[in-house]
C-alpha cells in the first residue's frame, strides 16, 4: 500500500528559520508621538513668547512721536482729499489704551486766492 508521508524533522543544531517580518507600524507612530510631545510644546511656547513680544514692540511704535507723525500726515492727506482745499494740523496726539486722538490746530483753506484789501473810499 501507501507508505506513511513523514515530515522531515529539523536537525539537531540548526536553528529554525523565520519569515521575515514587516516593520511594525507602532513604533513608528509611538516615535512620531514622542516626537511631537517633546517639541510641540516647546514650539506653541516659542510662538507665544514672539507674539507677545511682536505685541509689545507694536503697541511702543504706535505710541512713539515717529507714528503720530505719520497718522498727522495721513490725516491732512485724507482732509485735503474730502474738502478740496490745503489742511494743516498744529499738533497731532494719540492715545492707543483708550483709542483717542486729539487733534489741535486744525486749518482748513479753502480754494480761493489770496485776499485783497479793499480799500473803502468814503466820498466826502
Amino acid at each position: 500500500m501507501s507508505e506513511p508521508k513523514s515530515t522531515p524533522s529539523p536537525a539537531a543544531g540548526t536553528p529554525e528559520t523565520k519569515e521575515p517580518q514587516a516593520p511594525n507600524l507602532p513604533k513608528k507612530q509611538s516615535r512620531l508621538r514622542r516626537f511631537l510631545l517633546r517639541h510641540l510644546p516647546l514650539t506653541v511656547a516659542g510662538t507665544a513668547v514672539l507674539l507677545g513680544a511682536a505685541t509689545v514692540g507694536l503697541y511702543f511704535w504706535a505710541s512713539s512721536a515717529g507714528f503720530e507723525n505719520l497718522v498727522r500726515k495721513r490725516l491732512v492727506s485724507r482732509l485735503e482729499t474730502a474738502t478740496g482745499g490745503r489742511v494743516e494740523i498744529g499738533s497731532f496726539h494719540w492715545r492707543l489704551l483708550s483709542l483717542e486722538a486729539e487733534a489741535s490746530g486744525v486749518v482748513i483753506h479753502g480754494l480761493e486766492g489770496p485776499a485783497r484789501r479793499l480799500t473803502h473810499r468814503s466820498a466826502t
